[in-house]
């Protein structure tokens, strides 16, 4: 998933897997005019996995999951008779491969960057993973790991335009396309469902107003005013130190949550590439 958090990784999975008791880590795939609450979310990501499985060339049978988060798709497509090997740099993420009785899902702890096989694979599948590592390194990675005519399947964010505001992403989908291309990937299938993530952004959004930002407005309102030695003194030892922190992460919610600026500038595509 290209994280809401900005600092711990492993808070976020904590908080989404004990709190919110989600199954995936993923932006969902939305229909209609659903409620905007997390039991909709539960069954947009469950119908994200479904519609992206679906999308998948009938030739193909060995799957690389690169970025498999906590192994949702991976376990699905394993059910289907796929057999996949899971990589994920997140230590955290091994926990939820650790006990499977599916055969058919390996995991490795690894950074795409790192990853080697002699195995060849029919697709190689990054669902919200392309950004996370330089674009021309993945691509040379991907030629080298699959089998000739194979696929590249990317589901994930692409600017707009060639704007800095959102620069944690690294193309626009025009940009992307043009780099596979010298590649030699072709673009087989292209799907825009931006709309149909959009709704997980209004939700974030209305969670992260409602629960993270009027607390903390209030705690704050409250040392400041308060007379007490003891108040300043949390102040002066605790807060000083959160505050770059918490002014980080409050810039980064406040832009990457907010569904007026995702709509204009985020575009959220499928695209199915073939390697020549």
């Amino acid at each position: 998933m290209e994280k809401f958090m900005a600092a711990d990784t492993n808070l976020e999975l904590l908080f989404c897997i004990n709190v919110l008791r989600l199954q995936s880590l993923h932006y969902g795939y939305w229909e209609g005019n659903e409620t905007l609450d997390f039991k909709n979310l539960q069954n947009a990501q469950q119908r994200y996995t479904e519609t992206l499985v679906t999308l998948i060339p009938r030739d193909v049978k060995i799957v690389l999951d690169v970025g498999c988060g906590i192994g949702d798709i991976a376990y699905i497509l394993a059910e289907k008779g796929y057999t996949v090997t899971a990589i994920s740099p997140d230590k955290h993420h091994s926990k939820f491969f650790v006990n499977s009785t599916n055969k058919n899902v390996y995991f490795l702890n690894s950074k795409f960057e790192d990853f080697n096989s002699n195995q060849k694979f029919d697709l190689i599948l990054m669902s919200e993973s392309q950004n996370y590592f330089e674009t021309e390194i993945g691509f040379e990675k991907c030629t080298n790991l699959l089998r000739p005519g194979g696929y590249l399947f990317v589901s994930g964010m692409f600017r707009n335009n060639d704007t800095r505001r959102f620069e944690e992403i690294r193309n626009t989908e025009e940009q992307y396309i043009q780099k596979a291309r010298s590649f030699g990937f072709m673009l087989t299938k292209h799907l825009n469902i931006t709309q149909n993530v959009l709704p997980t952004i209004k939700l974030a959004n209305n969670v992260y107003r409602q629960y993270l930002v009027a607390p903390l407005n209030l705690i704050d309102l409250y040392l400041t005013n308060s007379k007490s030695i003891t108040t300043r003194l949390v102040k002066l030892f605790l807060l000083n130190n959160l505050k770059h922190s918490y002014l980080e992460a409050h810039r980064f919610y406040k832009k990457r949550l907010n569904p007026y600026l995702f709509r204009k500038h985020i575009k959220y595509s499928r695209l199915l590439f073939q390697l020549e």
